[in-house]
């Protein structure tokens, strides 16, 4: 009888754990667009659309922060880990490079042409981690 309340216990906890949508939980409570030194943080001063010369975003358990980020055109956006799961960042468009899924370290890329790039987690899918990097 123990042993089969410790094995329902366990999967309960494997279940609600599983379940739990922890992009809700931005520790840096800015899910919003990145225009300057905000959330991830950015470099220079935005320009008059609001671009950023670089831009950050972290990737957080299970989420990112900010979710969509505007920079100039050949200009960068560093993904920064700073959870515990192992996350990846992947694009709609193919001819960007994804990162390896990875806990720790960072991932940047350049983008050499405007226009709205969209991102997700390999390891999540879009519908927990999801973003947009808009270039002009």
């Amino acid at each position: 009888m123990r042993r089969t309340l410790l094995a329902f216990l366990a999967l309960v906890t494997i279940v609600a754990v599983g379940c739990f949508d922890e992009s809700t939980l931005d520790p840096f409570n800015n899910r919003g667009t990145q225009v300057g030194g905000t959330g991830g943080g950015g470099t220079g001063t935005p320009d008059s659309s609001g671009a950023l010369d670089t831009a950050s975003v972290l990737i957080f358990d299970n989420g990112y922060s900010p979710t969509a980020v505007i920079v100039a055109p050949v200009r960068t956006v560093t993904w920064v880990w700073t959870g515990n799961n192992a996350h990846g960042v992947t694009f709609d468009d193919a001819t960007i490079t994804a990162s390896t899924i990875q806990s720790t370290g960072t991932f940047t890329v350049r983008f050499p042409r405007a226009g709205i790039f969209s991102f997700f987690c390999t390891v999540h899918g879009r519908t927990v981690e999801s973003g947009t990097v808009t270039v002009h």
